[in-house]
């Protein structure tokens, strides 16, 4: 497992994830996060990777991942 770090204009973002979803994240462009589904325990996105779009709707997260992640993710 891979931790991906992804900042926007106003947050930061760490997601667990497989090198395989790592490498597509990191090298991907135009990378859409829903913030509202993240606080409801949901992933939703959508990038652009190798000119092909990939999109993530609505997964729910694990309760351990989502412990994890709001550590990660605590403001300081």
């Amino acid at each position: 497992m891979r931790l991906y770090k992804y900042k926007d204009s106003e947050d930061i973002f760490e997601f667990i994830c497989c090198p395989t979803c790592y490498e597509n994240l990191r090298y991907s462009t135009a990378l859409e996060i829903d913030k509202e589904d993240l606080k409801k325990n949901y992933l939703s996105f959508k990038a652009i990777v190798c000119g092909e779009e990939w999109k993530v709707e609505h997964v729910k997260i694990r309760l351990g991942h989502k412990a994890i992640l709001n550590y990660l993710n605590r403001k300081k």
